[in-house]
């Protein structure tokens, strides 16, 4: 052995050692306890992830593919809806154009019922047939007799053509026929007298519904729609699971935009009208200013494929199931023996711990017993020494005044050591729960002023100047005087101890904020760094641990104070910098001070006060 400490294991090395199990073994367990639930883990993800990336993948191609389909259906239906629209516009053109010809070739009576008659097409599609003329008043209605003036200057199909004669079919917006009483279609002709003037129209009131009845004899789904709309935006004919309104106008919708890139296509949108999402195709139809709009419900377009998706959701579900419990047992065997290595690792740093606090222990005891025995021997010596001289016999009557220096020197070494067993028995009674505190109605300015003078020859002999600052209507506080006394003897004593003269000590009581009251001891002593006050905090601990440091004292003082301000519900704040001096402030609630102090002022860090 050469003397020096041997190197101390800690961790898992030492644990392993002291219960005798090979460390590199125990590592190894741990690592493959840990492997195994990682990798049953991994394994279990990894595994689900690739059962419902599967079947995810698979429904989400069938669904792709039916809407695929539901696209082709709408663009075919398209198709089919345009030609019905075409011939049914080209009948109406080509009879309303053979109307023209043989109205204006008469230039007299003109028999309209025989004509009407003879155009078999027209009854079947249209509502109304009328006749107007050069004053745009109707001069004849396939419904009957028109009774009284009936002015339609005012109606689009009418005004269209009062400029000029564009030889073509007029197809006007929705309206409530002023004859008819009913929402139509009016697709009106201009005629012409004989010097080209203009001579009236024959309107053509086409009903709205004829369109939709021919839309819903075709299935389109529940939630299809088939629109008509011109090229100013408005619908001329709806047909889908709710009519819905005519006349709206769309020029604003995805349907413009889309037939701004291309006269026909295919589009997937939330219907403006209903809020349906559908997937529509569109075309101009041809020859006429009219936009044909076919759109299925996607839910629609899905609805058979629903129970599919429903089974092979349930199946996949209980197939992963099946999965998670056979993973779920694996887990709990990696998890037992996982357990096994924690438990055997736990009861290594019991041990472990267990040797380092019987180490601690042994350290702080020995740390207490010399600082006792230097703190206890010093008063004692005294005491036995100056007893010994005035047991000494001597002839000289001048020796008597010594004698009575000497009695009181003993008489304060004897304090001394009281005082050091009260702080060492007092904070005993504190660890175990045992100290109670004897509460009263205390005066502060009375209780800090006993104490400034149990300090004032020392303080005086330092060159220190005592300062306070207690408010005249302080008031009344519901404390153990005892104890409080005790607080403030240890902070002044501290302050006046570590302050070198000349210097000032000083005592202030402020309000605080929240109606409690802080009561400060300032120095302008050495100071402490934040390493110096967390150790100053701990109990029989020194800031200077030699046996010849130049200040005294068991470590007690301020952890006894901490202790009894929390006992009385109060705060203890310790703020310093070396070569600026202390502050140390305890603060007492609300509850503590028998009447509120008048004219509070707010308190800054350390207990001083701001303006």
């Amino acid at each position: 052995m050469d003397g020096r400490e041997p190197r101390r294991m800690t961790g898992d090395r030492a644990g392993d050692l002291a219960t005798g199990v090979p460390w590199s073994g125990g590592e190894r367990a741990r690592s493959l306890a840990h492997g195994i639930r990682g990798g049953i883990v991994a394994f279990g993800i990894a595994l689900l992830a690739a059962l419902w990336g599967g079947v995810l993948f698979q429904l989400e191609r069938d669904e792709n593919l039916l809407l695929l389909n539901a696209e082709r259906d709408t663009s075919n239906f398209a198709i089919a809806f345009e030609e019905h629209i075409v011939r049914t516009l080209k009948a109406i053109d080509q009879a309303t154009a053979h109307f023209r010809v043989e109205f204006e070739r008469e230039r007299g009576p003109f028999d309209f019922a025989a004509w009407l008659k003879a155009n078999s097409a027209l009854r079947d599609v249209a509502l109304q047939v009328a006749v107007i003329d050069e004053d745009a008043d109707v001069l004849w209605s396939s419904i009957g007799p028109v009774l009284g003036r009936v002015d339609l200057s005012d109606r689009e199909h009418i005004r269209v053509h009062f400029e000029r004669d564009t030889g073509e079919l007029f197809i006007g917006q929705p309206v409530i026929g002023r004859v008819s009483g009913q929402s139509s279609i009016n697709l009106s002709r201009r005629l012409n007298k004989s010097d080209g003037s203009f001579g009236g129209a024959v309107v053509v009131s086409l009903d709205p519904s004829y369109l939709a009845s021919f839309y819903r004899s075709i299935d389109i789904g529940q939630h299809g729609a088939v629109t008509v709309v011109g090229h100013d935006g408005i619908v001329r004919a709806r047909a889908s699971y709710n009519i819905g309104p005519i006349g709206q106008n769309l020029s604003q919708s995805r349907l413009f935009q889309e037939i701004a890139k291309a006269h026909q296509g295919s589009y997937r949108n939330i219907s403006v009208v209903d809020g349906i999402d559908r997937i529509f195709s569109y075309r101009t139809v041809r020859d006429y200013p009219l936009h044909l709009l076919v759109g299925i419900a996607v839910n629609d377009a899905l609805a058979e494929f629903e129970p599919t998706r429903v089974t092979y959701l349930a199946a996949t579900s209980l197939i992963s199931l099946v999965l998670i419990a056979m993973l779920f047992l694996l887990f709990r065997q990696a998890t037992a023996l996982q357990r096994l290595t924690r438990d055997l690792r736990l009861k290594e740093r019991e041990l472990v711990a267990s040797k380092e606090a019987a180490e601690q222990a042994s350290r702080a005891k020995s740390a207490f017993l010399a600082s006792m025995s230097h703190e206890l021997r010093t008063p004692l010596n005294a005491i036995m020494g100056f007893a010994e001289v005035i047991q000494a016999p001597t002839a000289a009557p001048s020796a008597q005044p010594a004698h009575i220096d000497y009695a009181r020197h003993i008489h304060e070494s004897g304090e001394h050591l009281l005082r050091i067993i009260n702080d060492i028995l007092d904070m005993s009674k504190i660890e175990a729960g045992r100290l109670e505190l004897n509460e009263d109605t205390l005066d502060l300015r009375s209780t800090v002023e006993a104490c400034l003078r149990l300090i004032s020859a020392r303080a005086a002999a330092s060159k220190l100047r005592i300062e306070t600052d207690i408010p005249a209507d302080c008031p009344a506080l519901l404390a153990d005087g005892l104890r409080l006394r005790q607080i403030l003897l240890n902070l002044l004593t501290n302050a006046v101890k570590f302050t070198p003269g000349p210097g000032i000590v000083s005592v202030l009581a402020t309000p605080t904020p929240s109606g409690g009251l802080a009561i400060s001891v300032a120095d302008t002593g050495i100071g402490m760094t934040a390493e110096e006050i967390s150790l100053a905090m701990q109990p029989f601990r020194q800031i200077d641990s030699r046996l010849a440091r130049k200040y005294a004292g068991t470590g007690l003082g301020l952890p006894l104070v901490k202790s009894l301000v929390e006992m009385h519900q109060g705060e203890f704040r310790l703020h310093s910098m070396p070569g600026e001096g202390t502050t140390a402030t305890l603060v007492l609630p609300a509850e503590r001070l028998l009447r509120h102090l008048k004219n509070p002022v707010a308190t800054t860090a350390g207990g001083k006060t701001a303006a």
